[in-house]
C-alpha cells in the first residue's frame, strides 16, 4: 500500500516539475517575443513547448519506473499469435467502448466549439497526435497498471477493490469537463479502467491496454470526429460483448491471478 502512494506521489511530482518548466519555458519565450525569430506565432510556441516538455516527462517516467524495477514493458505471457489476437481484440474492446462513450456524451451533452476546434488540431497533426497518445497511455498504464495495481492487489485481499482504486484514480480528470458530459465520460473511463486491469492481471503485460487504447481513440479523433453515428453506437453496443467474450476465451481462467497472495511472484515478475 506504501509503495502504492509512492509511486502515486512520484507521478505527480514529475508532472508538476515537468509542467511548470514548461509554463517558464513558454512564458520566457513569449515576454521576449522570441517566437518572431523562430518563425512560429505564441500558439505555436505552446504547441512545441508542451510536445518537447511532454516527450521529456515520458522518458523521464519511463526511466525510473523500469530501472528501478517499479514496473515493466513486458510482453507478459504474451507470444506470438496469441500476442496478435489479443491486441485486435483489445482494439475492438476499446473502440466499441469509446464509440459508446462520445455517443452518449453527444446526447446528453453536444460537444462544444472548443472541443469540435481540438479535433480539427488533432486531424491537422495526425502524426504528433498518435505519438502523444502513445506516450500518455504507456505512462498511464506503466505507472498504475504496472506499478500502483501491482503493489494494491498485493496488499488489498479483494483485488476487485486493487482494480476499482486504480480505475477510479485514471478516470478522475473526466470530472473536470463538467455538466452531463463529464460524469458520462467519467463513467465509461472507469470502465475501460476495470477491463484495462482485468487485460493486466491475465497478460500482465501493459501492451493490450496501450495498444488497444491508443488505436481505438486515434481512429476515433481521425476518422469519426468524435460524434458517432446511432448506426455505429448499435454496432459498438453488438461489437463490446462479442470482443470481450473472445478476449475471455483466448485468456482463459489459467492465465488469471486469482490471489493476489498466492500470486506475489507472478506478480513481481
Amino acid at each position: 500500500m506504501i509503495k502504492s502512494l509512492l509511486y502515486i506521489l512520484l507521478f505527480c511530482s514529475v508532472t508538476a516539475v515537468m509542467a511548470l518548466l514548461g509554463i517558464f519555458i513558454s512564458s520566457i519565450i513569449v515576454e521576449h517575443s522570441l517566437y518572431s525569430l523562430l518563425g512560429i506565432n505564441k500558439v505555436e510556441v505552446v504547441v512545441y513547448v508542451v510536445a518537447v516538455m511532454g516527450f521529456i516527462w515520458a522518458l523521464l517516467l519511463f526511466y525510473i519506473f523500469t530501472r528501478n524495477g517499479y514496473s515493466s514493458f513486458s510482453l507478459g505471457t504474451l507470444y506470438g499469435r496469441r500476442f496478435w489476437l489479443c491486441i485486435v481484440l483489445s482494439i475492438f474492446i476499446f473502440l466499441s467502448l469509446n464509440i459508446l462513450a462520445f455517443w452518449c456524451h453527444h446526447l446528453a451533452m453536444p460537444f462544444s466549439n472548443e472541443h469540435l476546434l481540438k479535433i480539427e488540431i488533432y486531424r491537422a497533426h495526425p502524426l504528433m497526435t498518435l505519438v502523444t497518445l502513445l506516450l500518455l497511455y504507456t505512462v498511464a498504464q506503466l505507472v498504475f497498471m504496472g506499478g500502483v495495481l501491482r503493489e494494491l492487489s498485493m496488499s488489498i485481499s479483494r483485488r476487485w477493490v486493487a482494480q476499482l482504486i486504480v480505475a477510479l484514480l485514471l478516470s478522475l480528470l473526466n470530472l473536470f469537463e463538467g455538466g452531463a458530459g463529464g460524469v458520462i465520460i467519467f463513467l465509461f473511463a472507469v470502465c475501460e479502467g476495470l477491463i484495462e486491469s482485468w487485460l493486466w492481471f491475465a497478460t500482465r503485460s501493459i501492451w493490450p491496454s496501450v495498444i488497444g487504447a491508443v488505436f481505438s481513440e486515434y481512429i476515433i479523433w481521425m476518422f469519426l470526429g468524435n460524434i458517432p453515428t446511432s448506426m455505429l453506437a448499435l454496432a459498438a453496443v453488438i461489437l463490446l460483448p462479442v470482443s470481450l467474450y473472445g478476449m475471455k476465451m483466448l485468456l482463459g481462467r489459467s492465465q488469471t491471478i486469482q490471489s493476489p497472495v498466492a500470486g506475489r511472484h507472478l506478480l513481481q515478475s
